[in-house]
């Protein structure tokens, strides 16, 4: 009786420290939302877990019950960022999402939504979503134009649609390098796009190749980033296209939206 009693009172210690460090994560968690930073296990297990780095498999189901209960939140493992996908063929890069992570390496986590922007009670939002919402569309836009061209723009093609758009500010950003242009690193810097050096580029202005020394300037293709493929998987961005378009989600556009991004849409079951 008393080894039970003992065991009992163990048992509560420990899911006392769990509760306590599963607390500590949801605080790390929304830090590192807010700073648009993957959450690294090693930086929390060093932290806040050096008694016991095997627990954080615990400690993170307890965080996102918390999450999920409180905020509508649940903490996603980044899929690894591809290692060869811009040498691959386009047969190759017909993959499900989800399923590429066996030719890439771990990346971290990140906080991502389970509400909707739009999702209500009683007439009212459920959350005010202010000038994140702002944000959230003008990354969702470019991440849908990628989306749209084969899951690749070259650094030529991703200014147009930039100048499109309206996004660039000024002649300075007119003349600047994409890949230097503040909005583009950030989005690169958060996870969303992922860029890589294919050549140089051809027939740009003289002031856009000022200040690079004897070195061409550099041509890149930008692709989706492991945090764009966690927070807009296939079927939430062919909502949020047919939203923009004002069309109904239907089997027709599924399939057009498959044959343009040269993605395979997950079916139900």
């Amino acid at each position: 009786m008393d080894e039970l009693h003992g065991f009992s009172a163990s048992q509560r210690a420990v899911d006392q420290v769990t509760e306590e460090k599963a607390i500590e994560l949801v605080r790390y968690a929304l830090f590192c939302e807010y700073r648009k930073t993957s959450i690294k296990r090693e930086d929390f297990n060093k932290k806040l877990l050096t008694d016991n780095p095997r627990g954080f498999n615990s400690v993170l189901a307890k965080a996102n019950g918390l999450l999920q209960h409180i905020f509508g939140l649940t903490i996603t493992e980044l899929p690894a960022r591809e290692k060869s996908a811009y040498s691959s063929s386009q047969a190759n890069r017909r993959v499900v999402q989800g399923k590429e992570s066996r030719t890439t390496s771990k990346y971290g986590l990140v906080v991502t939504n389970l509400l909707q922007p739009d999702c209500a009670l009683d007439d009212e939002p459920a959350l005010e979503w202010g000038s994140q919402l702002g944000s959230l569309g003008t990354t969702a836009t470019i991440l849908s134009i990628i989306f749209l061209n084969n899951m690749s723009l070259t650094s030529e093609q991703l200014r147009y649609h930039l100048l499109k758009l309206d996004l660039l500010n000024g002649p300075t950003d007119a003349e600047e390098r994409v890949s230097a242009l503040p909005l583009v690193r950030q989005l690169v810097r958060q996870g969303y796009l992922e860029q890589q050096v294919i050549g140089h580029a051809e027939g740009l202005s003289q002031a856009a190749t000022q200040g690079a020394s004897d070195n061409p300037v550099q041509q890149h293709e930008y692709r989706w980033g492991p945090r764009a493929k966690v927070e807009f998987p296939p079927n939430r961005m062919a909502a949020f296209i047919a939203h923009i378009t004002g069309e109904p989600v239907t089997p027709s556009l599924l399939r057009q939206l498959e044959q343009a991004s040269g993605l395979q849409f997950p079916t139900d079951s």
